[in-house]
C-alpha cells in the first residue's frame, strides 16, 4: 500500500497488523480513534484500508479496490457502526456491529451486540451504515475499548488540542497506542483549548445583585 501522511498512515497499518492482534481480538477489542473523517488520515481512508488488511490477513479475502465516488462493500467480519437512530431495527447511533454473513442476494446480517438485524441488498437502511475500524475521537466520547490506537498527526494540526489527546486515550481500557509524528504529538499535547463563550450571566448577576435596579423594579410594581 502506498504510503501516506507523512508515515502515518503506514504505521496506522503495520501498528493493526502486528503488534496489536498479539495482545488483542482486532474487531472486537481493538479501536483506531483519528479526530476527522477527511484526509488519508481520516476515517473514510482508514477505514477502507484497514479493511483491506483486516480481510485479508485474518481471512484471506480481497477487498476489491473502491471506485471513486462510491464506498466499499461490507463483507462477512465486518467491524460496522450506526449512524442514526433507527427505532424499526432497534439499533441506535453509535452502535457497533459485526457482519455475521452476507447472503448470496446481498443481505447482510449483522448483530449489534446481541441484537440481531437483517438489511437487504439495495435497502436505505444501508446509508445509516459505515465501517468502524477507525472511527473519530468525537464519536466515541463515553465509550470504552480494551485497546485503542490514537492517530495524533500533524496533518489534524488544526484541531490539536490537549483535550483532544486526553479523550482519545481515555476510550483505552488497558492499552492506548498514540501514534503518528513527533511534532504533532508534542503540538496536540501542548495545545490547550480556549472557549470563549459570550453570554449574559455576568449582566444578568449585576442586575440581580444591585439595589437601585431592584428599587426600580420594586417603584415600577
Amino acid at each position: 500500500m502506498r504510503e501516506r501522511g507523512g508515515g502515518g498512515h503506514q504505521q496506522a497499518q503495520n501498528l493493526h497488523a502486528a503488534r496489536v492482534r498479539q495482545e488483542f481480538d482486532l474487531i472486537k477489542d481493538v479501536q483506531v480513534l483519528t479526530p476527522t473523517h477527511k484526509g488519508s488520515l481520516g476515517t473514510k481512508s482508514l477505514n477502507e484500508d484497514l479493511q483491506r488488511l483486516i480481510q485479508k490477513r485474518l481471512w484471506n479475502v480481497s477487498v476489491p479496490e473502491t471506485q471513486p465516488g462510491r464506498r466499499s462493500p461490507f463483507l462477512k467480519h465486518d467491524k460496522v457502526i450506526q449512524t442514526r437512530n433507527n427505532y424499526d431495527l432497534n439499533v441506535m447511533n453509535g452502535g457497533i456491529g459485526h457482519v455475521v454473513d452476507v447472503l448470496p442476494n446481498g443481505t447482510l446480517l449483522i448483530d449489534f451486540e446481541g441484537v440481531a438485524v437483517e438489511i437487504e441488498k439495495g435497502s436505505p437502511n444501508l446509508q445509516d451504515i459505515q465501517l468502524a475500524y477507525a472511527l473519530t475521537i468525537h464519536k466515541t466520547q463515553g465509550s470504552e475499548f480494551p485497546c485503542a490506537v490514537v492517530v495524533v498527526h500533524k496533518a489534524h494540526s488544526f484541531m490539536h488540542h490537549r483535550n483532544l489527546l486526553y479523550t482519545g486515550v481515555t476510550r483505552a481500557r488497558k492499552t492506548a497506542i498514540v501514534l503518528g509524528d513527533r511534532w504533532g504529538i508534542r503540538n496536540c499535547a501542548k495545545k490547550c483549548q480556549v472557549d470563549d463563550r459570550k453570554t449574559f450571566l455576568s449582566i444578568l448577576l449585576n442586575n440581580v445583585n444591585c439595589p437601585e435596579e431592584q428599587s426600580a423594579c420594586a417603584g415600577a410594581q
